[in-house]
């Protein structure tokens, strides 16, 4: 079927001792749909008078062109439950010629006018859809009109002139760019270290009919544990913030019209230590929601030491204290704390050392709660990193192990996993340690079934 033409529906009445309006069917359908912006061959005929109730009261009727002369094929038209007639019209003595749609495009259709010749009863509509680049901003879709007229008991033929609506124009554009300090240039990937200030400013372009409506600014992502916050600019284009860890932090901006048709740039802040040989740790909180205070967060120290060669006899020894409150630092200490995050410089560890890395809780930390993970970096790119989700008591101590100068990774004694395939650019892989609770005892003698593969070798 040419699909141009509609569907056609053909119907005989069976019964002729029935009067007209009392078969369930009636007389034949045709659907003749124009091109856009075509108008339908013009008819003869006589102008039949019709009526046009309220379609309020009636929507979810079943899509398309409907002759009903009969109560059976009113009760047909309604898959959702039947409506009721409107008022004072008496299938039989009326008739109703309906248009409907349940298209998302179309948004109006209208029976325009009836025209009576001879054999034919000749139905004009117009069906009208949405421009380029527009959308319904009503939620419900579909489109309904009908009007009554007389019952008369010819075949219909329906002429369908579809018209599209004028464009509504582009959607909304949003671009951003970001400058670090009081560079001059703005641009859409920057990078910066922990504690610059780094601006962005938005630009809109919006050359459609509908008006901007809503704008907003938010971190699409930042590193897992970062507590950075925006400052925003009276007039909403601009906003600044100062990351706190290392990572990527990916800032959007984001324009809804009103047409809900939505708009959106995205600019990255590279926020790196700096691309030398020297490893950099961090000590950063984790797994907590953007609304918690983290100066609430239990207080804890990062302490580093030299790794000093333990003696013949008597315990190990350690060297001089790396941390902030200590006071006769070694040489190799450049270390800071900015509430909650601390950073240290382990200055010299490219040509090789060890040092001993621990955590010391001023403050309890209780189960389930955020937990402290340090990072180490070299050459600019993660080494590992290890976090603690043990409860900790107050005065006690994470020990993480010795970490290793030249390549940034921390031997705590046992085999590390490897967590990116080890064949990245970077070189060996990124080795994570997790202090989580250790596994329950095992309840049997043999959890492992050693005894048993012992036995089968």
């Amino acid at each position: 079927m040419d699909p141009k033409l509609g569907p056609l529906l053909f119907v005989a009445c069976l019964g002729a001792a029935l009067a007209p309006w009392a078969c369930a069917s009636g007389p034949a359908m045709t659907v003749v749909r124009s091109e856009p912006g075509q108008k339908p061959e013009p008819v003869v005929g006589d102008n039949v008078r019709v009526a046009r109730p309220t379609t309020v009261e009636h929507a979810g009727m079943k899509p398309g062109y409907h002759a009903i002369r009969s109560m059976e094929q009113w009760r047909a038209l309604w898959p959702g439950g039947e409506k009721p007639l409107p008022a004072h019209v008496e299938l039989g003595q009326k008739m109703i010629l309906a248009a409907s749609s349940d298209a998302a495009e179309v948004v109006e259709v209208k029976v325009l006018r009836v025209m009576d010749t001879a054999n034919t009863l000749h139905v004009f509509t117009k069906e009208a859809r949405l421009g380029k680049d527009c959308v319904r901003k009503d939620k419900e879709k579909g489109a309904l009109d009908f009007v009554v007229a007389d019952h008369i008991a010819k075949p219909v033929k329906v002429y369908v002139e579809v018209v599209e609506q004028p464009s509504c124009g582009a959607p909304p554009k949003a671009e951003v760019k970001c400058r670090v300090g009081n560079q001059a240039e703005w641009m859409p990937r920057v990078q910066a270290r922990p504690g610059n200030t780094i601006e962005c400013e938005a630009r809109i372009e919006a050359t459609g009919v509908f008006p901007i409506v809503d704008r907003t600014w938010h971190f699409a992502s930042v590193p897992g544990g970062s507590s950075a916050r925006m400052a925003f600019a009276k007039d909403g284009l601009k906003i600044s913030f100062e990351p706190d860890l290392f990572g990527d932090y990916k800032v959007s901006f984001e324009v809804v019209d009103e047409a809900h048709r939505r708009g959106e740039g995205v600019v990255t802040a590279e926020v790196l230590p700096p691309n030398e040989r020297d490893v950099f740790v961090q000590l950063a909180w984790a797994g907590f929601d953007s609304s918690d205070d983290v100066n609430a967060f239990p207080r804890a120290q990062l302490r580093a030491y030299d790794d000093v060669e333990a003696p013949k006899k008597g315990p190990k020894r350690l060297g001089k204290e790396c941390s902030t409150t200590s006071k006769d630092k070694p040489e190799w200490c450049d270390v800071s704390t900015k509430a909650p995050i601390t950073h240290l410089h382990v200055k010299g560890s490219d040509k090789g050392g060890r040092y001993v890395l621990s955590v010391h809780y001023t403050d309890e930390r209780v189960d389930g709660g955020p937990y402290l993970c340090v990072r180490s970096f070299v050459g600019g790119k993660l080494a590992q990193e290890a976090c603690d989700k043990r409860k900790r008591d107050v005065g006690s101590d994470w020990s993480l192990g010795v970490l290793e100068g030249p390549t940034g990774t921390i031997d705590d004694g046992t085999p590390k996993p490897v967590v990116d395939g080890g064949a990245g650019e970077g070189g060996a892989g990124v080795a994570v340690v997790d202090a989580g609770p250790p596994p329950p005892p095992s309840t049997t003698s043999d959890p492992a079934g050693l005894a048993k593969k012992r036995r089968q070798e």
